[in-house]
């Protein structure tokens, strides 16, 4: 009670003279705004992509909060990033609503609506004007790139990080207004902003996103100097020390399925086209689907792009004295990209909509504050944000529907960014858990067809042609598998109990004791095992008889 409190004296700082009714009746707002577009995922089904690695075939998540699976959460890497917090929210959701896909929806829900709120209050605390701070956390509510990270249940790593980036801005807020250095508020602050690294470690660009607000509106460059700088030194710090866990890791994820780094002249292209893509799809948010795949870049493409980035950069540049807030919040999209722009480090995905879920922010700021200089009269102004607002959210409705279940999500968004391995492949396992194996068939061949290599495709054809008894179909997918990767546990356990139902016993056997290397202790590696010594035994009576 409080720290709640504390909070609420932290938020009402300097907007104490607004009309009470005034203040409720926009928070109001912005929830309802947020549960009309987000509220229909509560009935969602969870998504076989990232959601059952993370979540529903995770033991540490099943197992709800048990002291040893949150030591080894807090001890190890998992999925090539070091996320913790995020994981043991999870773990909490199965503590209290079971394996249900609704209570770890309703959390997602939860959080977005607390990073609504908390960004509505801090803009207001930070520039005195409610009406564009309202505008603001209108659209980081309901845009339509938002979708991603609130209705996928892996989103948590977002919108959790998202609450605690919101945090950090309001504890360093009440900091630097205190004038004097207060060791209490900025232990605060490094501590809400270790939180928020340990959610996910996007918010390494944290530390700048606060230089940036110390030039405008906070102005403290004038007035402290190189102590605006030197006070960042431990939140800086921090943050490399979580870009080096990062780049430690491994880049490897299911089974040990490595992610192929394209060349450095084709990551540093698709940073700048996604850069401008990401600014199409604020404006124009059509098309929008997961995921976006590696593509083939023209030169014609990147030239339009650069030139777009240069002349939009070199005009806020020119207006940046008049106009600092467009400056900043252009810094702010731009900067807060660069961990996951793929140039240091490819994440298997051209781009995606979850990685501006903070970012397009700033985006928003220059949208807002640029339109507050048309030389139109308020009333016009507020009717045209709220018609851009109502338009935004009908199109995020219709988007977030189609992450109901796999066979909506897969099947848009193949026919809104065009041919997908990894599309097709997730849509191929949502046509087997509905027995379609026809269905299923033909989007696994269409995905070898796209890559003739990918580990996935060639996995689950073998499996299921395996698992309709068609063994000598399937058992070449899976010896090309583990060729490709001598490490994959499932190919060989697969491929082991293949050959013991043809009666091949020593192969099986040999396969699934290395299945067993791979992953000690299994259960299902060891009753195959169990299953092709009575083979053997049953095989040896059969020739002394």
């Amino acid at each position: 009670m409080i720290c709640i409190t504390c909070f609420m004296k932290w938020i009402n700082r300097g907007v104490g003279k607004l009309p009470v009714r005034r203040r409720a009746g926009i928070c109001l707002l912005l929830v309802l705004l947020v549960w009309a577009v987000f509220g229909q995922t509560v009935g969602f089904d969870f998504i076989n992509c990232d959601d059952n690695v993370f979540v529903y075939q995770n033991p540490l998540v099943m197992n709800g909060l048990r002291a040893d699976s949150v030591r080894q959460v807090l001890t190890s890497i998992r999925d090539t990033f070091y996320y913790p917090l995020t994981v043991l929210s999870f773990m909490i959701d199965a503590e209290i609503y079971g394996m249900n896909p609704s209570g770890f929806h309703l959390s997602n829900l939860l959080l977005h609506t607390g990073s609504v709120l908390l960004l509505f209050w801090f803009l207001v605390r930070l520039t005195g004007s409610f009406w564009k701070s309202a505008a603001v956390a209108s659209l980081f509510a309901i845009h339509p790139l938002q979708v991603e990270a609130v209705a996928w249940v892996t989103g948590r790593k977002d919108v959790l990080s998202g609450v605690f980036f919101m945090l950090t801005l309001h504890a360093y807020l009440s900091y630097v207004r205190q004038n004097a250095f207060s060791l209490i508020r900025y232990s605060a602050v490094f501590l809400l902003f270790f939180a928020g690294l340990m959610a996910k470690p996007m918010l390494v660009t944290l530390p700048a996103v606060l230089l940036l607000l110390d030039g405008w509106p906070l102005k403290r460059f004038e007035s402290h100097g190189r102590r605006v700088i030197l006070e960042k030194a431990p939140l800086f710090f921090l943050s490399a020390v979580f870009v080096w866990i990062s780049l430690s890791a491994t880049t490897t994820i299911k089974d040990g399925t490595s992610v192929v780094q394209p060349m450095l002249s084709w990551r540093i292209g698709n940073a700048l086209i996604s850069c401008a893509v990401y600014l199409r799809q604020a404006v124009l948010p059509f098309g929008l689907g997961m995921p976006y795949p590696k593509y083939e870049i023209h030169a014609a493409l990147l030239i339009r792009c650069i030139v777009l980035l240069l002349l939009l950069s070199g005009s806020l540049v020119y207006f940046r004295k008049r106009r600092p807030a467009l400056w900043v919040g252009w810094l702010w999209f731009l900067g807060m990209l660069v961990p996951v722009i793929g140039i240091v480090r490819f994440l298997g995905v051209a781009r995606a909509d979850r990685f501006v879920y903070l970012p397009c922010i700033g985006l928003f700021m220059v949208f807002v504050w640029g339109a507050g200089q048309l030389p139109l009269d308020h009333r016009y102004k507020k009717g045209l944000a709220g018609l851009f607002i109502i338009l935004f959210a009908l199109v995020a409705h219709r988007q977030t529907g189609y992450w109901r279940n796999n066979l909506t999500l897969w099947s848009r968004s193949l026919s809104a960014t065009g041919e997908s391995t990894m599309a097709y492949i997730n849509l191929g396992a949502a046509f087997v858990d509905v027995k379609e194996i026809e269905s299923a068939e033909i989007c696994f061949r269409k995905a070898l067809k796209l890559d003739p290599e990918d580990q996935e495709a060639l996995y689950n054809l073998g499996w299921l042609r395996i698992k309709s008894n068609r063994l000598d179909e399937g058992i070449p997918y899976l010896k090309r598998v583990i060729e490709l990767n001598p490490e994959r546990f499932d190919a060989h356990l697969t491929l082991g109990a293949a050959y013991i139902a043809k009666g091949d016993i020593d192969a099986g056997a040999s396969l699934t004791r290395r299945a067993l290397e791979l992953r000690p202790g299994d259960p299902g590696a060891l009753k195959n095992l169990e299953a092709a010594e009575a083979g053997r035994a049953e095989k040896t009576n059969g020739e002394a008889d």
